[in-house]
């Protein structure tokens, strides 16, 4: 699935290559959602629940090994997955009823076209 931020109808575009990281980490960046055949708009659910093992505590970038992190220098930050759910850091979810991406009490939003962390609903 594509993840699309709402006031701009930009997506969150996985700014790497397909296949293993060659160094770990990432950014992604709001992008136009219009090339559907671009395979760095999509996202999935992925790592276990810590406690209960089931699917799934954090989203990755399709056909990666890069799990979202958060959000730094107007861009988000990804990260090898923890497939096992253990690391805190990749445990963001899209909220049901607000559609947001959140961790605890924190959110991934929007900008002027930059990526940031902050309080939810904001």
């Amino acid at each position: 699935f594509m993840l699309r931020e709402e006031r701009s109808r930009l997506c969150l575009r996985f700014g790497g290559y397909p296949g293993t990281s060659g160094d770990g980490s990432g950014t992604a960046s709001l992008a136009s959602c219009t090339d559907e055949a671009d395979h760095r708009l999509y996202w999935h659910l992925a790592n276990r629940r810590a406690g209960s093992g089931w699917c799934c505590s954090g989203l990755r970038a399709w056909n990666t090994d890069q799990c979202l992190q958060g959000a730094e220098g107007g861009k988000a930050t990804t990260t090898v997955c923890d497939v096992s759910g253990a690391s805190i850091d990749g445990q963001w979810a899209i909220n049901p009823r607000t559609s947001e991406l959140y961790r605890g009490g924190f959110c991934i939003g929007a900008e002027g076209g930059r990526l940031a962390v902050g309080a939810c609903g904001g």
